[in-house]
């Protein structure tokens, strides 16, 4: 029979033993310091200058001094010696050293294994699905000297790796990789129907908003959809129905239900890149083709884009007009011959305003102009080129020696009324009577050529009496022969008579 006993090597009491007390008393010793072991460090290999009764070291692989040949055993003080007892394998000892729980395994100490268990419960139980349970107010992952990751690994895309928000153990949100790669978040209202409210695309990192996104309107300083590090830039809503566009905190562009307002100028392709820029689809600048500035037409026989013009009828080649120091505008289109339509307008002085209308059948060359009549042009004072009138449509005129109408087409007319205040029909003739003659006036603007002229006359006072004409009138004058007045009786009162003259002016 051994000696010890084979797991504390604890010293029998042998039969008719003396001083049995002695070994019972150091049994006691290794129960007391076995039972519940706590070492006061483990793999030391030097023993403490000094010590308690009953403190336990767990020696090291190279023990020295009083340790020496006592490596992996515990050494127990007691009294004034040592007590060495090997540790068994499974034995557990808490090292106050390093606060740990530690277990002997092959041949060494180790903390207390952590790792393949089969579930573990905190605050509350663990299942089969649920290996790790925790129920308590909060949960803690912090560092270990610099960063921390929480890893949840998936076995392949179809599969899901992501966080259940719960209440009352109904899904509410989810977040995570959920039966595909890209990162997603859903919700739901009742745990059954899902909504994805954000999306990714991972290989560009764009963000997806598949059910749409709700912004707060913002404002131009405080957009709802802004940029990072350019503060006041980006969208906003100013009311209801209305989008807002700010840059440097201030409303740039707004969109309304009925229209677009537009703070800044209108730049780069979409508008006219000249002032003749026909492409297509862009929009007109002020000033390109003379809107809202004109352009100065030097010459109206070159080719000549669409627009708005101003000339100086003086300098610009092939103008209409006289050639006057004036100023004018011009209104050119295209035709489709290659040619061009013009509109021209100048003011002479005071409301003396011309219009012309231009036209040319070919890109470049004379331009044949045609002069319009306008409401400040119906009366005036006629004129004619060639057969072709260039002033008024009527002029209407007195002078001294009677009154004048005349017409564009050439027509003219003159008429003048007269009186002699004393006129004597007394000289006989036949039987009849006649005066001496009567003045012949000259017409108050002259013919072309001799004009017809109707006569009427009588005296004030009698109903008998009337004027006959010798002769035939001149372009200048009413006759170059002789007027007289007939009567039945001899009259000697006023007579009165005029005449009206139709001819040409040209």
């Amino acid at each position: 029979m051994p000696d010890t006993t084979p797991n504390l090597a604890m010293p029998y009491i042998l039969p008719a033993q003396a001083q049995k007390h002695v070994t019972h008393n150091e049994a006691l010793q290794i129960i007391d310091a076995a039972a519940q072991l706590c070492v006061e460090a483990i793999g030391q290999n030097t023993p403490p200058e000094t010590a308690q009764n009953g403190q336990v070291w767990a020696i090291g692989a190279a023990p020295t001094g009083l340790w020496t040949g006592q490596s992996g055993k515990l050494a127990i003080h007691a009294g004034n010696g040592w007590l060495f007892v090997p540790a068994q394998e499974g034995w557990r000892a808490w090292d106050r050293a390093t606060a740990t729980l530690q277990v002997r395994q092959a041949g060494d100490w180790a903390q207390l294994p952590m790792d393949q268990l089969s579930g573990l419960g905190i605050g509350t139980g663990s299942d089969a699905v649920n290996r790790l349970a925790v129920a308590s107010q909060a949960s803690l992952f912090s560092h270990d000297g610099a960063g921390h990751q929480l890893k949840i690994n998936k076995a392949a895309p179809i599969d899901t790796a992501s966080l259940l928000f719960q209440t009352g153990w109904s899904g509410r949100a989810e977040m995570g990789l959920a039966g595909n790669d890209a990162f997603a978040i859903k919700v739901s209202a009742d745990g059954a129907a899902w909504s994805e409210a954000l999306g990714t695309v991972p290989a560009t990192g764009q963000l997806r908003f598949p059910a749409g996104a709700l912004l707060p309107g913002g404002t131009a300083v405080d957009p709802a959809l802004g940029f990072d590090g350019d503060g006041g830039t980006g969208l906003f809503s100013p009311a209801a129905h209305q989008i807002g566009l700010s840059t440097g905190g201030v409303a740039r562009a707004v969109v309304t239900d009925t229209a677009l307002q537009l703070s800044v100028p209108v730049t780069g392709t979409a508008v006219t890149q000249s002032a003749s820029d026909t492409t297509a689809g862009r929009l007109l600048k002020v000033g390109d083709f003379g809107i809202g500035a004109s352009l100065l037409l030097a010459d109206f026989t070159q080719d000549i884009a669409p627009g708005v013009y101003t000339y100086q009828e003086a300098t610009a080649v092939g103008a209409p007009g006289s050639g006057a120091a004036f100023s004018g505008s011009a209104i050119v289109s295209k035709a489709t011959s290659g040619g061009c339509v013009i509109i021209a307008a100048r003011l002479a002085s005071g409301a003396d305003i011309r219009f012309w209308h231009g036209r040319r059948t070919t890109a470049t060359g004379p331009v044949l102009w045609t002069e319009m009549l306008h409401q400040a042009r119906v009366v005036g004072t006629v004129a004619q080129t060639a057969g072709l009138p260039t002033g008024a449509v009527i002029e209407r005129g007195t002078n001294a020696n009677g009154n004048f109408t005349r017409f564009a087409d050439g027509t003219q007319i003159c008429w003048r009324d007269l009186a002699a205040p004393s006129l004597a029909v007394t000289t006989a003739r036949g039987a009849l009577f006649t005066n001496s003659s009567l003045t012949v006036p000259s017409f108050p603007m002259a013919f072309v050529g001799a004009p017809l002229v109707t006569l009427r006359g009588g005296f004030a006072a009698s109903a008998d009496g009337w004027l006959t004409m010798n002769g035939s009138p001149t372009t200048t004058a009413l006759t170059n022969g002789v007027l007289r007045a007939f009567s039945a009786v001899a009259l000697t009162e006023e007579f009165r008579w005029g005449y009206t003259a139709i001819g040409r002016w040209f």
